[in-house]
């Protein structure tokens, strides 16, 4: 795209802003009383508000302890059975891995402001899992963390928004076992606690979805968020990040990226809203001489009541140039997409999700049409026994159109599983996991001294989950 019509898309964005203020002007429609603001409770703590759809977060119902102040500790093990530990393509080999895991939820609001801070992180160990014949060496043992800290400051109209997210992991987080122990909180196991954190849109988030070896990566993404209640009815919101991920280990691409988008959202009721945005992206590979600008326009639905639905669906068009060097450069266009749905039942929640965004190429090539899908539902069973169940479909494509040579290299990824957890006291439960992955390329991923088109594992593990009593904070 040439500077003249990004600069086009630029100040549309802007004049969409200021289209949003004089909207925000306007008496609510006839027929429809517009929302008051929502009452503090006795404690004198502010609720927890639901993101604009125009923002970096998803909307999720929240939970039961949306408004507290609270500290969760936990801790889990877990001993897996894993058909290919080091996630190669041909010649694997089963191992016996224990996985570690503590993790620490903290959440501080008060009447302007909340706080959200979630860290995970353990060690993994192995036993056997060495190939001679095809030179596949034993898994080596390792650790991995996650951190995640978001701040938001509120005033009468303005709102302020700073969040990181931080992960060191040694593969792939699409399918990541290590943390298969946090999945096993149940309705009450401090899942309403659990719930209640801060979610990032994917779209966001560096892209990952291609499975590759066990290979050492940092990934982080910063972003910061201004919301203007322009009415009662009315939000504008200006968002900005800046991610990377980075391999310590060769053999792959690192990533830079930073995103802005501006946007607005006008609330139909109480529950329904309706919002407009546009982005500007850009993406940066230090190996490779090539950067991606992207321009879009997102229109997007919103339905949430608080505890118990959260409903979006977000829709528009994509221009994406990809530039080589000087008189190199395609333009192509595209259709993106976020839509997600989050049920809580009574003794039980359903999640479903489909999106289509550009990425970053997970480190494999530089720069990807992603497309998702998942699906997850948990219940309780019977008394003190919870059962869940989750599938996920990636599909990965070049952004660049097809080569001289051809071949267009194609990536699609699927996992499923389930487990059963059961509770043997107020904070202790034991569980059991199954979960298989399977991804087919068109072109063949080597790493090393090998090379496959399709990788195949299955996992099966057991263990045991503490967590603590959520100690209230003032």
């Amino acid at each position: 795209m040439t500077k003249r019509i990004r600069a086009l898309f630029s100040a549309l964005g802007f004049l969409m802003l200021g289209v949003a203020v004089c909207s925000a002007q306007e008496a609510p429609a006839a027929g429809g009383a517009a929302p008051t603001p929502s009452k503090e409770p006795s404690s004198g703590r502010a609720p927890t508000s639901a993101p604009p759809l125009s923002g970096a977060q998803v909307l999720t119902p929240g939970g039961e302890g949306e408004s507290q102040s609270y500290v969760l500790p936990s801790f889990q093990w877990t001993a897996f059975a894993n058909s290919n530990p080091v996630s190669t393509a041909v010649g694997a080999s089963s191992a016996l891995q224990n996985t570690f895991v503590g993790s620490l939820t903290l959440q501080r609001v008060k009447r302007n402001s909340q706080l959200n801070i979630d860290y995970a992180g353990g060690g993994l160990f192995y036993t056997g899992g060495e190939n001679p014949a095809a030179n596949i060496p034993s898994p080596s043992n390792g650790t991995f963390h996650s951190l995640g800290v978001t701040q938001s400051v509120r005033g009468r109209r303005w709102g302020l928004t700073l969040s990181d997210q931080l992960s060191f992991l040694p593969e792939s987080p699409y399918g990541f076992s290590g943390y298969g122990g946090l999945g096993s909180f149940g309705q009450g196991l401090g899942g309403g606690y659990l719930a209640n954190s801060p979610v990032l849109n994917p779209s966001i988030e560096p892209g990952q979805s291609i499975l590759t070896r066990r290979s050492r990566r940092v990934g982080n993404v910063f972003t910061g968020e201004v919301e203007y209640n322009a009415g009662p009815r009315s939000t504008i919101t200006a968002t900005g990040a800046y991610g990377n991920l980075h391999f310590l280990d060769p053999g792959f691409l690192d990533s830079n990226y930073w995103k802005f988008m501006s946007g607005y959202n006008y609330a139909l009721t109480r529950r329904d809203t309706l919002a407009v945005s546009y982005s500007h992206s850009e993406f940066n590979f230090d190996a490779a001489n090539r950067d991606i600008s992207n321009d879009d326009f997102m229109f997007s639905y919103g339905r949430r009541l608080r505890g118990k639905l959260a409903l979006q669906f977000s829709a528009g068009p994509l221009i994406s140039q990809i530039n080589e060097g000087p008189g190199n450069s395609e333009t192509r266009y595209f259709v993106n997409t976020y839509n997600s749905l989050e049920y809580a039942l009574e003794k039980g929640r359903v999640e479903a999700f489909f999106g289509r965004f550009a990425t970053s190429g997970s480190g494999v090539i530089t720069g990807a049409q992603t497309s998702m899908a998942s699906f997850s539902v948990g219940h309780e069973l019977a008394s003190k026994l919870f059962g869940s169940f989750h599938v996920s479909y990636a599909f990965n494509e070049p952004l660049q159109r097809e080569g001289i040579s051809g071949t267009r290299p194609e990536y699609k990824s699927l996992q499923a599983g389930t487990d059963i957890s059961r509770e043997l006291s107020p904070r202790i439960s034991i569980y059991f996991l199954y979960f298989i992955q399977r991804q087919e390329s068109t072109v063949p991923l080597c790493f090393d001294t090998s090379c496959g088109n399709i990788l195949l594992r299955h996992v099966v593990g057991a263990g045991l989950n503490w967590h603590g009593r959520p100690i209230r904070l003032d």
